[in-house]
């Protein structure tokens, strides 16, 4: 599996990369800062998941989602907030993101959500709960 995180607060960033590093599974990991720097690396790195904040400097983590939907981008997105309200929750799904979280979730369990996904959609199932 191929990880993008893309997150603005540095520390943030570089633990979810070495956490997400360090997984079974993961054979690569790509970091971006800002949205159009994770628009540049989406097409070459072809990640499998993206982890990708909210609040952004300059184009927000809404826009890439409009971004990635108009491209028809394949990745699973996986939106990480500090702000996990239910109007940004409703309005993260309905533009695509497989699932939306507050920041404070253990990026074990993205995997695992994501894997899950992974393994219904190629049995059949469809995907697994998206409003976790």
């Amino acid at each position: 599996m191929r990880v993008m995180v893309v997150e603005d607060a540095a520390s943030v960033r570089q633990r979810m990369v070495a956490i997400f590093g360090r997984a079974d599974g993961v054979d690569a990991v790509a970091e971006a800062s800002t949205g159009e720097g994770a628009l540049e690396m989406v097409d070459d790195f072809k990640p499998d998941l993206i982890t990708l904040d909210l609040m952004l400097p300059g184009m927000s983590g809404l826009d890439v989602l409009e971004h990635l939907r108009e491209r028809e981008t394949k990745s699973k997105v996986v939106v990480l907030t500090n702000y996990p309200y239910p109007a940004f929750r409703k309005k993260c799904l309905a533009m695509g993101a497989a699932h939306f979280f507050a920041k404070t979730v253990d990026p074990g369990q993205i995997l695992d959500l994501v894997r899950n996904d992974a393994e219904a959609s190629a049995v059949g199932e469809g995907q697994g709960d998206l409003t976790t």
